[in-house]
């Protein structure tokens, strides 16, 4: 029996293997070539996609759970590191208990948003915000400011770019509940507060 010499070394795994002449002399690159099994090649094959972006976390993660990795551990350590970075669901945990988190927050919101306050404050900062953040906030804020009978609101987007402030008032402009606006004066906020008259 004639003694197979290793001449290839797994890709994967790193152990030592011996792959058939033909094998080499093949234009097309077979798994033989790159690793010492198919179930190694598919493991690869899908390392690739991930650290190429062309599949996410979860997508890699449910094609190596197709394929057998319960020695993953010993393969070589780069690969180990991106299997257990696949592997690790932590992030999407958070997401998950995130989304909950923040769909309790919109729940308690629109609870407090059902009693109306007669102690409804006389300005909003809606700073930091993008104009569809701020837009249903104020609309909102004006509802219960002109059911609570105020007569005069500020509204404080801060002076930045201007968008916030150019998107408010265009949506203040449609507003029914608003008989005029204006920029705040020296003392009021300036080009950073929008003063709002509400109609009685």
């Amino acid at each position: 029996m004639v003694e197979k010499k290793i001449n290839h070394w797994c890709i994967v795994c790193g152990k030592g293997y011996h792959a058939c002449d033909s094998c080499d002399e093949t234009k097309f690159m077979t798994w033989r070539r790159l690793t010492d099994s198919s179930n190694h090649y598919e493991i690869r094959l899908v390392i690739d996609d991930y650290t190429s972006n062309v599949i996410n976390k979860k997508q890699a993660r449910k094609m190596l759970n197709k394929c057998d990795i319960d020695d993953y551990k010993t393969f070589l350590p780069h690969i180990v590191k991106i299997i257990d970075e696949i592997l690790d669901d932590t992030d999407e945990v958070k997401k998950v208990s995130k989304e909950k988190e923040t769909k309790k927050e919109i729940a308690t919101k629109k609870a407090k948003n059902n009693f109306k306050s007669k102690n409804v404050s006389t300005e909003i900062n809606v700073i930091g915000l993008t104009v569809d953040e701020a837009i249903p906030l104020v609309d909102k804020y004006l509802d219960d400011v002109y059911l609570s009978s105020i007569k005069s609101v500020r509204i404080v987007h801060g002076k930045g770019t201007g968008k916030l402030r150019e998107g408010i008032h265009k949506f203040l402009r449609k507003e029914p509940h608003v008989k005029s606006f204006r920029l705040g004066t020296f003392g009021e906020g300036e080009m950073g507060v929008t003063i709002v008259e509400l109609k009685k």
